[in-house]
């Protein structure tokens, strides 16, 4: 069950004493807790009637203190525990407190529910998780799969009365990068570039040219977008977003555009082997968001221009110590013979 299951059985009247929420990323977290203080128990008496602890921490007498207790002027009480080490190989070092847990779920206070959280892409089954299962439920708030993140992106600047077109969600998502998880980037760092760009639109119907202008404002997201105009061969797009970093590290945009080249010719050489998607990616270190898009660009390419763009960008070296022209001038270069002189 997920994060909507949480809320829907929150509403019916349905929640079970005793849960587990898998935690991928902490913003529906942060946002069913809020739901549970202010929806299930409610704010008169929440000071009596919640009570939050950090796993690491806990001892028995504390745990079976909390989880007893009655609550104040209402039949529940909400305790939830943070921080739960569920991982197979710290089991027997939190063994003393996960027994005692364990057999408070076979008679358990019916006016205490109980949360256990746990942060983790993976959860393992031991007897512990198989005893919530049978007398409780686990939820798994995983991050956003690609519809739901679109999903996300489209419903939070319809709330700012800004529709979107299924390409501008598409190049949104694109630059945003959560769904490449090397990225790292949760929801709330999601929200806070979708606030920052949602402010720079004037429109509440934009253009894809709009959206594109709008949404290149740091270096990260400047030099994704120029190797993707790069990649897709748009010369006029390319230029005019290095034109757009001339104060910015020109040796860092250097080593991201042979990055590029060598992750394509990589890619290009397992498609033309036929390698499995899987093998490919961990042949180039690729995860597979990143793959994919590079899959799509390599159509534009054969192998032997790829393999003459990488020379080109070590002859520049050369090139840089031998003439007058500037990294820049020399980038510049690049940038054309990757769209049009290949």
């Amino acid at each position: 069950m997920d994060y909507i299951d949480l809320l829907n059985n929150l509403d019916s009247n349905k929640l079970k004493n005793i849960n587990l929420i898998q935690v991928e990323d902490k913003y529906f977290l942060d946002l069913a807790v809020k739901s549970l203080k202010k929806d299930f128990i409610g704010e008169e008496f929440l000071d009596f009637n919640f009570e939050r602890l950090d796993f690491e921490k806990l001892t028995s007498d504390k745990y079976e203190s909390c989880v007893e207790t009655l609550p104040l002027m209402s039949d529940r009480r909400l305790v939830i525990i943070d921080n739960c080490d569920l991982n197979r190989d710290s089991l027997k070092k939190y063994e003393e407190i996960l027994d005692v847990m364990q057999k408070s779920f076979d008679d358990f206070n019916t006016m205490t529910y109980l949360f256990l959280i746990y942060e983790s892409e993976k959860l393992f089954k031991g007897k512990f998780v198989k005893s919530i299962d049978k007398n409780g439920d686990i939820y798994n708030f995983s991050r956003l799969d690609k519809r739901q993140f679109y999903r996300f992106i489209k419903k939070y600047f319809l709330s700012n009365k800004i529709k979107l077109d299924d390409k501008s969600t598409s190049l949104i998502a694109d630059r945003l990068r959560y769904l490449d998880k090397d990225a790292n980037r949760t929801l709330y760092d999601i929200e806070n570039e979708l606030s920052k760009l949602a402010n720079n639109i004037k429109s509440n119907t934009p253009s894809y040219d709009e959206i594109e202008e709008s949404i290149i404002d740091t270096f990260e997201e400047k030099i994704f977008g120029l190797l993707d105009y790069m990649s897709t061969k748009d010369a006029t797009k390319a230029l005019n977003a290095f034109h757009t970093m001339k104060n910015e590290d020109v040796a860092m945009i250097y080593y991201m555009i042979i990055r590029q080249i060598r992750n394509m010719i990589c890619v290009k050489d397992c498609v033309q082997k036929r390698i499995n998607p899987q093998t490919s990616q961990n042949y180039c270190g690729l995860k597979s968001f990143e793959y994919g898009k590079l899959e799509r660009f390599i159509s534009k390419y054969k192998m032997s221009d790829l393999l003459y763009l990488h020379h080109l960008c070590f002859e520049s070296e050369k090139y840089i110590k031998t003439s007058k022209r500037t990294f820049y001038e020399v980038i510049e270069r690049i940038i054309l013979a990757f769209c049009v002189g290949v």
